[in-house]
């Protein structure tokens, strides 16, 4: 708080001359009339300052200059200079109040002065000095603490008045004027938007994607805008809904205007302990009861434009109207200004947020904060357009906490269903897991981050989030024998509360652990990598875990001959022995430990391609067609045809004679066909399939490769 000032010339009746003191023909007690202000308010209007007059002496005025000391920047509006708004008025019993003309003086950021005050004091009973339409900027810094008192000291130059005290009265007690509730909702699968488009049928319709309910902190926090233009002010009492998050192409519907607490029938979204409703209201009810409507037009920071509802008539009036939130780059605004309200209520309203799109398969999460507008950084006495009344930009606290109702079941409630982790596990060995389920133990939404903090080392703890909580695994592998302690922070808002779980893992001495045997999990051909039958001489390839170390392959006992290994893959030249079998039994040995068996299928052929090269060798590819006309050759394995037949279909040709079909040369396990590609193909993207008529058995192809073509 600003300290107040003194000035040399105040006169006070302790402490002064006693002449002057016999020459003072007037005496003047200040008082001060303390108002309850919004703390996030930048022009508030404090309480009158009021000097109580009286005289001994007929005839005897007031005359001098009157200085007011405040604690709180003055920000009334400058006008040529001279401070706007500030009245001072005589008021005499028995008679009409006066207004001086005399103009207030900005002389520092928050003393107000005026020369040249001069009116006369009925020595019959006391004359009153009333100093209103003082403007100042609350201490919002201090919330959500309680903000200090604004304060003021009268100071008066004149040598006929004497002032009889010099204590600083309170003139202004700030206090939050607006607490709020942003319930979101994720709406799985928003839905085309209804016809006719009103706030019954979107709220029927179910598409809600928020309920946002703002109250205020005290009864006159809201102000209605006729009464406020006529206090001099540019708009009631607005407030500014700011949406973030949005991808393109949705939606964003806010009714036009909403009814409040006190009106005939209030709006609300259903989930909030009213019944759903577009609401109610009636401008003949007395008192009215609070009313908003939505600001066409007015800027991101809540200035400007007009409201777009005005109540008419006497009767009942149905507020089903809808307008849209604009949405540049997933954020936008809407503003709302307060029509009407009632003074002798703390009233609230509830604003239900429906969210369209032409994608029926998305869905979204609205986020979304509250506060008073217009929201400015201008915290002085300053000219227009500095907006009159404007704010700070003070995020709210829960209006749950006024209304009573934050353990209410429709709130979400963040419960998590273990208080504590502990894990044993020895140094070196392998992660262990827990699931930690995190519950929504109200309603609506629970959205929720998370905060890892290490009390003893770092790394060991792996978090992998999903959507109903967490898997929590410790890393033993590389820590040292020890107790580590870490604490993992789960945070829902103020609203559906945090939890802080604190986790032990208790690492001990390593244990000498045995080698595990590889493990095989496939077994496919080695050119499209296909689980199924395997021609004998053909290339198979293995896969699995921990295929490392001194290396052997067996089908049924007959070992394989090995052209790839690592760690979890082995190429493999399937024996050619095993002709005539139907079935063989493949395990892999690592320094002599054998893997699980797997049974593989054996046939007489089982073609499948590695890929087709073209005339010039390059490899058949999007920029490399093959001419049609041309030779390709396809590379391949399982159609080792031992006195059959191998033909091959290209497109929609089927039956082509191969110029060429057998072994690779120089690659073990692998065939090639070479084949001319009809010369009447179009240049296109088609398939080519290798088939194999082993001597008296049925016709095998191998799965479709892909070839393209060129016609010249």
């Amino acid at each position: 708080m600003r300290s107040v000032g003194f000035l040399v010339f105040c006169l006070s009746a302790a402490g002064i001359p006693a002449a002057l003191a016999q020459a003072a023909t007037v005496s003047c007690a200040p008082a001060g009339s303390p108002i309850v202000i919004r703390a996030e308010g930048i022009t508030e209007r404090i309480g009158d300052i009021v000097l109580h007059c009286t005289t001994a002496s007929p005839g005897a005025a007031v005359n001098g200059n009157l200085t007011i000391f405040l604690s709180a920047n003055v920000t009334n509006r400058l006008t040529d200079g001279q401070v706007s708004g500030v009245t001072l008025t005589v008021e005499t019993v028995g008679a009409e109040p006066v207004t001086l003309p005399v103009t207030a003086r900005l002389t520092g950021p928050g003393t107000l002065t005026f020369h040249g005050v001069h009116f006369p004091v009925d020595p019959s009973g006391i004359t009153s000095l009333r100093i209103s339409g003082i403007l100042v900027d609350a201490p919002a810094e201090q919330l959500p603490a309680t903000p200090n008192p604004i304060r003021a000291f009268v100071g008066f130059d004149g040598s006929n008045t004497l002032l009889s005290s010099s204590i600083e009265l309170p003139v202004g007690l700030p206090q939050p004027g607006l607490f709020a509730t942003v319930k979101p909702e994720v709406v799985q699968r928003a839905r085309a938007l209804p016809n006719p488009l009103t706030v019954s049928a979107l709220l029927a319709d179910g598409a809600r994607a928020a309920s946002i309910r703002f109250t205020e902190g005290f009864s006159s926090s809201y102000k209605a805008r006729t009464k406020a233009i006529a206090a001099g002010e540019d708009t009631g009492t607005r407030l500014i809904v700011r949406f973030q998050g949005f991808p393109s192409g949705f939606k964003l519907l806010v009714p036009n205007a909403i009814a409040g607490s006190s009106a005939s029938e209030p709006t609300s979204t259903g989930d909030l302990g009213l019944p759903a409703s577009a609401g109610v209201y009636t401008p003949a009810v007395p008192g009215g009861g609070l009313l908003l409507s939505r600001v066409e037009g007015a800027d991101s920071s809540g200035a400007g434009g007009v409201p777009v509802f005005a109540p008419a008539g006497t009767g009942p009036v149905h507020l089903e109207g809808v307008g849209e939130v604009v949405l540049a780059d997933g954020t936008g605004y809407v503003v709302y200004e307060v029509l009407d309200e009632n003074q002798s209520l703390s009233e609230s309203a509830q604003l239900p947020v429906f969210l369209g799109t032409a994608d029926l398969n998305r869905s979204v999460a609205v986020t979304a904060d509250v506060s008073f507008a217009p929201v400015s950084t201008v915290f002085q006495a300053a000219p227009e357009p500095a907006p009159i009344p404007r704010f700070r930009a003070v995020v709210p606290e829960l209006d749950c906490t006024l209304l009573g109702d934050c353990t209410a079941q429709y709130f979400p409630r963040l419960s998590v269903d273990s208080a504590a982790l502990s894990y044993h596990a020895a140094s070196g060995s392998a992660p262990v897991s827990d699931f930690l389920r995190i519950v929504n133990a109200g309603s609506g939404t629970l959205q929720w981050t998370y905060s890892l903090t290490y009390l003893s080392g770092e790394g060991w703890l792996v978090l992998d989030r999903g959507p109903a909580g967490f898997r929590a695994s410790v890393l033993p592998q590389n820590l040292a024998p020890g107790i580590y302690e870490a604490a993992l922070t789960i945070d829902a808002g103020p609203l559906a509360g945090s939890k802080v779980i604190p986790i032990r893992f208790e690492v001990t001495d390593p244990v000498p652990q045995p080698v595990p045997p590889p493990v095989i999990t496939a077994v496919t051909n080695a050119a499209d990598f296909t689980q199924g039958a395997l021609q004998p001489g053909s290339i198979a390839t293995i896969f699995g875990v921990r295929f490392s170390g001194l290396l052997s392959v067996t089908f049924d006992g007959v070992p394989a001959d090995i052209l790839y290994a690592n760690s979890g893959q082995l190429n493999v030249v399937v024996p050619p022995g095993l002709v005539g079998k139907a079935f063989a039994d493949v395990v892999v040995s690592a320094d002599s430990r054998p893997s699980n068996s797997v049974r593989v299928a054996i046939a007489h052929a089982a073609p499948a391609i590695f890929g087709v090269l073209n005339a010039d060798s390059q490899l058949n590819a999007p920029e490399t067609p093959a001419l049609t006309g041309s030779t390709v050759q396809i590379f391949l394995t399982g159609a080792q045809a031992d006195g059959g037949t191998v033909d091959v279909k290209i497109h929609d040709r089927e039956m082509l004679v191969p110029a060429y079909a057998g072994p690779a040369p120089g690659l073990a396990g692998v065939q090639q066909v070479n084949v001319a590609v009809p010369v009447d193909l179009p240049t296109m993207r088609s398939e080519v399939v290798v088939c194999v008529t082993p001597p008296g058995g049925k016709r095998v192809c191998s799965r479709p490769k892909e070839i393209h073509l060129q016609h010249p």
